[in-house]
């Protein structure tokens, strides 16, 4: 008898089926019963509540628990100068315990990533002799799946191990390549976030060290968004503008000839670069920014605004005005000597 868990949470018993195939594949039949049910049940149950850790933690516990072995594990590949994986969610001896990194090469678990469906019904440790984790487990059996992304490519693999022979290899087998998927699924939309989350973290970083905000319009040409360190790099509360167009706040002439240009290159939905316009503050203050553009459309087509990055010019505008200024007057006093 094997312990399950219902979606309540509560333990249930489970008669796991006689393997009647030896070391073959699991039979149609000896899956038909509470087995299916099981994984059916919990998949369903955790459908609407799946959030990448939390489910994959919670299903390395339905396995253990239903299948009672004394390990049950997800590990992902990771990056390294010799193939390894790291769990992201080990079940051990009833509880989930903090994950592990470890390396491939003489373990059953090489025999699975990226391959086929490895299943060791016992005598695990002298298959595995120079295994010292697996000795010190007390480790008499294995089951692991690979697991693939959607494009075929290796992430991981799932698996249990046990510290007494597995009498019911197609109902461990079955079980595992039935909620192996939902595992490959969800390890590669983790990945997935990961990657969207160091993406993000570089472009704060970049945005952090670079003299330039970030904003964004919608389809009106109105302001939706600025990056977090626009006051202290613009010289303006950003929060003001939101809701207004940039001729809204502009402190220019409207029909001044590069105006005119920037408003068609905005109707046409065409980047742009390099525009420099004065605009006021809430205070009266007289600021000068140069930005950058790129229109933004959706999947059909269809304009949604623009996107785009700014700096602080008014420094050097002012600097070249009194340049300016001060030429002028001194061609100015030269023609009345």
């Amino acid at each position: 008898m094997a312990e399950s868990r219902t979606p309540a949470g509560r333990k249930r018993k489970l008669d796991l089926p006689d393997d009647e195939n030896g070391a073959g594949a699991a039979s149609p039949g000896a899956l038909s019963g509470e087995i299916v049910d099981a994984a059916l049940s919990f998949l369903i149950s955790r459908g609407e509540q799946r959030s990448g850790q939390d489910f994959l933690e919670a299903l390395v516990v339905f396995l253990g628990d239903t299948l009672g072995v004394s390990h049950a594990f997800c590990a992902k590949l990771v990056e390294d100068d010799v193939p390894a994986v790291r769990t992201v969610a080990l079940y051990a001896q009833g509880a989930i315990v903090p994950n592990i990194r470890y390396e491939l090469s003489g373990t059953p678990c090489a025999d699975v990533v990226g391959k086929a469906l490895c299943f060791h019904d016992r005598g695990l440790r002298d298959l595995y002799p120079d295994h010292v984790e697996l000795a010190d487990m007390g480790a008499e059996s294995y089951a692991g799946v690979p697991l693939f992304t959607a494009t075929g490519t290796p992430i991981g693999l799932l698996a249990v191990i046990d510290n007494k022979p597995m009498e019911n290899p197609a109902a461990v087998r079955g079980l595992l390549q039935i909620v192996g998927t939902n595992a490959a699924l969800e390890l590669e939309r983790s990945a997935f976030e990961q990657q969207l989350r160091d993406s993000e973290a570089r472009f704060r970083d970049v945005a952090e060290a670079t003299s330039e905000w970030f904003w964004e319009t919608d389809e009106h040409l109105r302001f939706t968004y600025f990056s977090e360190r626009t006051q202290e790099l613009g010289g303006f509360d950003p929060s003001l503008y939101v809701g207004r167009s940039r001729w809204d706040i502009s402190a220019e002439v409207m029909d001044d000839p590069k105006w005119q240009q920037h408003l068609d290159d905005l109707k046409n939905h065409r980047p742009f670069r390099g525009f420099e316009y004065e605009f006021r503050t809430s205070t009266g203050e007289i600021l000068a920014a140069n930005i950058s553009g790129r229109p933004l459309f959706d999947d059909d087509g269809n304009f949604k605004g623009y996107r785009g990055a700014g700096t602080n010019v008014t420094e050097r505008l002012r600097t070249e005005r009194a340049l300016h200024d001060s030429e002028r007057r001194f061609h100015d006093f030269a023609e009345v000597s």
